[in-house]
């Protein structure tokens, strides 16, 4: 004993002495398999670390150079659930790296108070870790050793630590770490593969680490245990998991089934990947079965401790138990109110009183309103009355809202009356119910409904909270009417009506801006971008109307249709961190990932997680589903495709949007020799061509892409040809056609599109052999603008630059540069400066200096709405895009290199397509130099589905 203690004060002392100058040693907190960590406060930064040591035993069997290398591609890790990396180094024969140091607990210590956690509580936990993995496994980065320990808490969220350590432990050692006979890993946690010593193991190893941890929080100990490491081992490569139902009965079998996935023992029967593990536990945490059963089972014995009514005004108080309430105490659903005494012309007059009480539970912080109405089926939909308390009660407990209403609105001769019911979603009690009367004819419904919710709202707060309903009540009965209305068509996908009616209710009365939220919302769905805009300025002008929620959202979209991507997710996050479950907020979410570049990833599975859980919120919602059905069509999943295109026929949603659907669906299900493309060129042109590129955007779907632009550009509208001559040029060049690429071209400027030399340019910086064409954009400016290209616009100075970078000179880049310097500074417009600093970029790399333009190329952000990107050829900067790839590459930055090539799968960017395979190469040789065999395989088979063979290099 006294050996060890005097061992780790030597180690201790060798590290004070070597890093004495940057950090001040606290004190030693602990020690894992791989490495001593320490407390330290940093003296350059003034902050607290901890500094991790490998242990001397593991530091003997590795290389220092290629410990600190694979260190490197750790610490570019940037994500909000793993523990960035600040340091690392070689010191006094010592390999350090250095994080922050986190105030909270780990699971393991989590797990030791508390054994097992509550179920929804284990899903949050992993599917937080499960995002982590899902973005380093994107970045070529697997952890190897996932466990409790390595799972920390800071401010309630789950944060990943030591990513790539084990990594680096691995690829620094080789075959001396096995021969030594230390394990990297943790035995407990271990997948087969890796108890079996395999060398390499890819991201599936993780999933089924992880599918340990969540079996371990939900019953308590990990799936396989025993007295000595080799048997523990041995129990992984052969038994099978034991049953958590038998264990702890609540677990439902469809999580089960999602542990047992994460826990198969050959990892092609696993997840794909961590993203969908991550999308399965969120589904699961969602589906009505799911919740139905844990409601079943804990019912007979879960009391909520400490529920009182209190009287007098004192509001309703909840004692919750530690750890995450069941019920949130600020939810509240609101069910349609049944109608009596209503004739049938005026259906719809409950859900309007709904709406009302909906409105002022929203303008009440911290109240929450869920709509009751899109969690009921077809037919209670239509009679409201055959929805049972039961049925209520069980809709509520399934989303955490610890009270619903519901009631009635009826009229008779010569009054109206709104009767309001508050239930305890908890117990099965009525907590209050309120009446509110008028003359028939005299008060609107939803004026008594507004009424009556005024009178329960003390129910439902604190008793030193005021209510405060001016902005619904003080509001002109003709705009709240003409909001109701909207409210009605919005429900049922008649987006272009509801936007009408918005406007109306705006125009009315400019104080309700809940309206003109909604407006705005109504023209982002069907692209009325300008009308979006100025409804958001409106709303924004007096947002201190507006609920905290809708601030957010409203702020979110309005960044979102200006382009400024990392504002609307910042914004957006915020609106889904006041209200979880928001399905308009979660499809804005995902047309940011799916059409701007946010700096997240990776995008595709983001959007895809965001879309889904848009639709887990209210399945009739048919905004999403068109994303989803693209997203389908374009890995050729007909059938789930054809699913959601029923659902969104029976919602009758925009026929452009439906039209679009029902082009690209036939094609993929059918082919497009069976296509009548020139009938759908007659109906519809801006269907064909949405679909068009919707099929064609990182080469997806092709043969469906290129008939759709060949028919657009077979018909006569002008207006659409340049879209279609951009696609069809795309896909050919990609698919390397270059005679049929020059023959399209030639003719498109033989007609008077003399643009189409612009697109020379790219195909030749793309890797397409036209260099002589592309030489004739130069020519053909020069003969405009003379030797200097003066009056030459910004694009085509960009265009000539990019010319000149790749195969002209130098000194002729430099002017480009110099004049688009001169002109963003004398104008201040953001196009020139965007492309002057594009410029930058190419002319330090023609200067030598490759860090100077990696720097410069990195800081290029494309930041205008979707709209501009989709059809532009130089706000996604494709150009700079791949070259900052290439440099990343040559410098031996391989996963930051596959992160900026993969951006070339981006939905968005018509121009995108001739540079796919240019990106695809670059991709198999980054997944390739990371190890990632498998990845490598589905870029080659990729580019050789394209019929790039020439790129795909040996099998």
């Amino acid at each position: 004993m006294q050996t060890g203690h005097t061992e780790a004060e030597e180690l201790a002392g060798r590290l004070r002495e070597a890093l004495g100058d940057r950090y001040t040693l606290a004190g030693e907190l602990g020690r894992g398999s791989m490495a001593i960590v320490y407390r330290a406060f940093d003296l350059r930064h003034g902050r607290d670390v901890a500094i991790k040591v490998l242990r001397p035993e593991l530091r003997m069997t590795v290389t220092t150079d290629r410990f600190l290398q694979e260190i490197r591609i750790a610490a570019q890790l940037q994500h909000p659930h793993i523990l960035p990396l600040h340091d690392s180094g070689h010191a006094a024969g010592l390999l350090y790296y250095v994080m922050p140091y986190v105030q909270g607990e780990s699971l393991r210590q989590r797990l030791v108070r508390e054994q097992q956690l509550p179920i929804a509580e284990a899903i949050r936990i992993v599917r937080e870790v499960a995002s982590a993995l899902a973005y380093a496994h994107d970045q070529g980065v697997v952890h190897r050793d996932i466990k409790p320990e390595n799972i920390l808490f800071s401010s309630g969220q789950a944060i990943v630590t030591d990513f790539g350590i084990a990594r680096a432990i691995v690829e620094a050692g080789g075959e001396r770490v096995t021969e030594s006979g230390l394990a990297v890993g943790t035995p407990a946690y271990m997948s087969p593969e890796q108890a079996g010593g395999e060398a390499r193991v890819d991201g599936r190893s993780d999933i089924y680490a992880l599918g340990c941890v969540l079996h371990e929080i939900l019953v308590g100990e990990p799936p396989f245990t025993g007295p000595t490491p080799q048997a523990v081992l041995a129990r992984h490569m052969h038994e099978r998991p034991p049953s958590l139902s038998v264990v702890r009965p609540q677990v439902a079998p469809e999580l089960e089934e999602i542990v047992n996935q994460a826990l198969a023992k050959i990892p092609a029967d696993r997840f794909s990947s961590a993203a969908e593990f991550a999308q399965a536990l969120f589904l699961v945490e969602d589906t009505a079965r799911l919740r139905r059963l844990r409601t079943r089972r804990k019912l007979a014995r879960f009391a909520i401790a400490g529920t009182v009514a209190a009287a007098g005004g004192l509001g309703l108080w909840l004692t919750l138990p530690r750890g995450q309430p069941r019920f949130d105490p600020n939810r509240v659903i609101v069910f349609p109110l049944v109608e009596r005494g209503f004739a049938t012309a005026e259906s719809g007059v409950g859900y309007d009183v709904a709406l009302m009480i909906g409105a002022a539970l929203e303008h009440t912080d911290p109240l929450k309103w869920i709509d009751g109405w899109q969690y009921l089926d077809e037919r209670r939909r239509s009679d409201v009355g055959l929805l049972t308390l039961r049925a209520a009660r069980a809709t509520s407990r399934e989303r955490r809202a610890r009270y619903f209403l519901e009631g009635v609105v009826r009229r008779d001769a010569d009054s109206a009356a709104v009767v309001l019911r508050l239930h305890d979603a908890a117990g099965d009690s009525v907590i209050s119910q309120e009446t509110a009367t008028g003359a028939a004819g005299g008060v609107p419904a939803y004026q008594l409904g507004l009424t009556a919710i005024r009178r329960l709202l003390p129910r439902l707060l604190a008793p030193d909270r005021g209510i405060e309903l001016g902005p619904l009540s003080n509001r002109r009965p003709a705009a709240i009417a003409l909001w109701i209305q909207g409210e009605r068509e919005y429900r049922r996908a008649q987006f272009a009506p509801a936007l009408g009616l918005y406007r109306r209710a705006v125009h009315e009365d400019s104080n309700l801006v809940f309206a003109a939220v909604k407006g705005a919302q109504a023209a982002s769905w069907i692209h009325s971008l300008t009308e979006a805009k100025e409804l958001l300025a409106v709303a924004l002008a007096r947002d201190t109307l507006l609920p905290l929620r809708y601030r957010s959202f409203a702020r979110g979209l309005q960044a979102y249709l200006t382009g400024e991507a990392d504002s609307a997710l910042v914004w957006l996050e915020q609106a889904l961190k006041t209200q979880g479950e928001w399905e308009e907020a979660y499809t804005a979410l995902g047309q940011l990932f799916h059409q701007l570049f946010p700096s997240r990833a990776p995008l595709d599975s983001l959007a895809e997680a965001a879309f889904t859980a848009a639709l887990s919120v209210d399945s009739s919602f048919t905004p999403p589903m068109f994303h989803l059905l693209d997203i389908g069509l374009r890995r050729g999943d007909t059938r789930r495709a054809r699913s959601l295109m029923e659902r969104v026929r029976r919602a009758d949603p925009d026929s452009t949007l439906e039209r679009r659907a029902t082009i690209m669906l036939e094609c993929v299900e059918r082919g497009p020799n069976d296509v009548d493309w020139e009938a759908y060129a007659r109906s519809n042109m801006i269907a064909l061509l949405s679909g068009a590129k919707a099929l064609s955007v990182s080469g997806a779907q092709p043969t469906c892409g290129e008939a759709a632009f060949r028919a657009i550009l077979a018909g006569d509208s002008a207006a659409y040809r340049w879209g279609a001559l951009l696609g069809l040029n795309g896909l050919m060049a990609a698919q390397g056609r270059t005679a049929e690429v020059t023959s399209l071209l030639d003719s498109a400027i033989t007609a008077g599109t003399s643009q189409a030399l612009w697109l020379y340019v790219l195909n030749a910086a793309a890797g397409l052999p036209v260099r002589a064409r592309a030489a004739a954009m130069e020519a053909f400016a020069r003969q405009r603008y003379g030797d200097a290209y003066q009056g030459a616009g910004p694009h085509t100075a960009w265009l000539l630059g990019i010319w000149h970078a790749g195969f002209g000179s130098i000194e002729a880049l430099a002017r480009l540069h110099r004049d688009l310097e001169n002109r963003a500074a004398t104008t201040g417009s953001r196009l020139p400066r965007l492309l002057a600093d594009a410029l930058a970029g190419h002319l330090a790399l023609a200067r030598g200096d490759t860090a100077d333009a990696i720097a410069r190329l990195r800081s290029l952000r494309p930041n205008v709405p979707s709209d501009s990107l989709t059809w532009s050829l130089w706000e996604s900067l494709p150009v700079e895009r791949l070259k900052l790839a290439r440099l990343l590459l040559a410098r031996g930055e391989h996963a930051e290199a596959l992160r900026v090539a993969a951006a070339f799968d981006h939905q968005q960017p018509i121009v995108y397509l001739p540079f796919l395979p240019a990106s695809l190469a670059l991709r198999l040789q980054a997944a390739q130099a990371l190890g990632r065999s498998q990845l490598a395989s589905t870029y080659r088979i990729r580019l050789l589905k394209l019929g790039r063979a020439d790129l795909a290099g040996p099998s």
